[in-house]
């Protein structure tokens, strides 16, 4: 199994890129911040994604890592269920320090999927995505047709 670390900006693509991936190899994809969406649902975030939300979410992260490292201890699990019957799993990571941490522990590369026209959000997870030095780049700069093409390219470099 291949561990890749995927990043990129809000509205990027990377969803859609792992979801074409999964036509061409068997995917699961599992985010830091899942638990984190969970606990904030129950603070009552209502699941929108508006430059609040996204700080909101951001420092409540920033508080759980401090906290108990709980993101990495979820990614952790995530990758021990799906160990043995996944081609590629791909871990949604922001933060460049948790990006290296999952490297190091997963044996992960690093893909981080661009697109015209990305934003700025107003928090250091979302607005700090390119310090960091990736190994693959995805540009999400056409069509879903030329974005399947892209990840099928990119299965085929990972010689699965």
């Amino acid at each position: 199994m291949k561990v890749i670390i995927i990043n990129g900006r809000g509205g990027a693509g990377k969803d859609a890129f792992i979801d074409m991936c999964g036509k061409h190899a068997k995917v699961a994809s599992y985010s830091s911040v899942e638990l984190i969406k969970e606990a904030a649902a129950v603070l009552g975030w209502n699941g929108k994604k508006d430059l609040v939300d996204r700080k909101f979410l951001s420092d409540l992260k920033d508080l759980s890592s401090k906290y108990n490292d709980g993101p990495m201890t979820y990614l952790r699990k995530c990758h021990h269920r799906t160990s043995s019957c996944t081609d590629i799993l791909f871990m949604h990571v922001r933060e460049p320090e948790d990006i290296k941490k999952c490297v190091k522990e997963f044996n992960a590369s690093t893909l981080i999927v661009r697109r015209p026209g990305d934003s700025t959000y107003g928090n250091h997870a979302d607005d700090n995505v390119e310090n960091f030095v990736y190994d693959y780049s995805i540009e999400n700069n056409g069509t879903l047709k030329d974005l399947d093409k892209k990840a099928m390219a990119f299965c085929n470099a990972l010689k699965l």
